[in-house]
């Protein structure tokens, strides 16, 4: 599908199949197993050595389970367009789902953060590393390209091992990752479509690239307010899922720490905008990363035919969401890399105990149409 990636993977020894997500804001991977069904348990248990694996993701879900070590085969493509397999020995935490009916192969995870097993609690090296350690992959990098919402029924590719120079025009944008845990980063400014800077505070300068964020591009409701004062005739359309009407919808009068329709910014959960849909490309605002400008496509900005909006007028897919309303974490989902072709670089050493200049995330602008043919074997 070409929202989500899915990865076919055969699990220990009866070849359990299942249909993981690929996720990068973990670095943890689940299987589900239940009655007569899922992973068969016979790989090492590291109960005696590891604790079980407790995780709370950014959209909600919570999950624990016990910890196992067992050989993975991969399903991917090699360059030459020819089926092949990877069998890494990787760990896994294993969630018990009771009853039958609760099956879905799709309920499994693989988790490709940047945590080398130097950071880990249990020093056990995660997938990506596993690949790098055994030799699996040639280069340390993860590529990631989703086709533009002008080319929507184009096929989306996930590269591990290297990057399809294809699928890029210029020159990467990098910078180094911050911290252990995620690809982490930190940009340099906002610039409205003229240019100006915005001169955000450094403490909302801060990222992650977010795969499972396929709804938008998730921002600090002060930096998303400023945004949006950059594009002209845009306005607030929600705050706390509630439809706003008259001045409360005008973005002009908000400044940082001013409250927002009537609430405190700490009584806010969740804010939505509107623009408007004929929006000109030179009126997107500018994310200035490792010293390169980058503005996402209109198209890619603009979710359409939405209901209870004004003609005229799109959604926003810069939005502000989460638990934590003070979150000063942007998350660069799956329209902003519909932009971008994004290269997520493991860096030279995979031991290295504190995150440097090695591991980097990158962007370029996504390259024109390319159909791809995926032969069958």
């Amino acid at each position: 599908m070409n929202d989500e990636y899915h990865i076919q993977m055969l699990l220990g020894k009866k070849q359990a199949e299942f249909d993981p997500v690929f996720e990068l804001g973990s670095g943890v991977s689940w299987v589900p197993v239940w009655s007569g069904g899922g992973y068969d348990k016979q790989g090492q248990d590291m109960h005696s050595s590891v604790p079980d694996m407790s995780i709370t993701y950014v959209s909600g879900p919570h999950e624990t389970g016990q910890v196992w070590l067992d050989q993975v085969h991969i399903k991917g493509r090699a360059d030459d367009g020819k089926a092949v397999w990877i069998n890494p020995y990787n760990e896994f935490g294993v969630v018990d789902t009771p009853q039958k009916a609760e099956q879905n192969i799709s309920h499994a995870v693989l988790g490709f953060s940047y945590q080398p097993k130097s950071g880990r609690p249990d020093k056990q090296a995660g997938f990506f590393e596993t690949l790098i350690s055994t030799g699996a992959v040639k280069d340390r990098e993860i590529a990631i390209y989703l086709p533009p919402a002008s080319n929507s029924l184009e096929v989306a590719q996930l590269t591990l091992g290297g990057r399809d120079k294809s699928r890029y025009t210029g020159t990467v944008a990098s910078v180094p990752v911050e911290k252990q845990g995620n690809w982490g980063f930190r940009f340099d400014d906002i610039l409205a479509g003229d240019g100006t800077h915005l001169k955000l505070d450094d403490s909302f300068r801060h990222g992650v690239v977010d795969t499972t964020n396929k709804y938008g591009l998730s921002a600090p409701l002060t930096p998303a307010i400023y945004w949006h004062q950059q594009i002209p005739g845009a306005s607030l359309d929600t705050v706390n899922g509630k439809k706003l009407t008259g001045p409360d919808t005008q973005l002009g009068a908000y400044k940082n720490g001013s409250g927002i329709a009537g609430l405190h910014y700490e009584q806010v959960q969740s804010a939505t905008f509107a623009i408007p849909c004929n929006l000109p490309q030179a009126h997107v605002p500018i994310i200035l990363f490792g010293g390169q400008k980058l503005a996402m496509s209109v198209e890619d900005l603009l979710e359409r035919n939405v209901s209870g909006f004004a003609a005229g007028m799109c959604k926003s897919r810069l939005q502000f969401f989460g638990g934590n309303p003070l979150s000063r974490l942007w998350l660069f989902g799956q329209p902003w890399m519909r932009s971008f072709y994004t290269i997520l670089d493991w860096g030279a050493d995979t031991q290295e105990k504190e995150v440097g200049s090695r591991a980097t995330v990158g962007f370029a602008p996504v390259g024109p149409y390319k159909a791809y043919d995926f032969p069958d074997s």
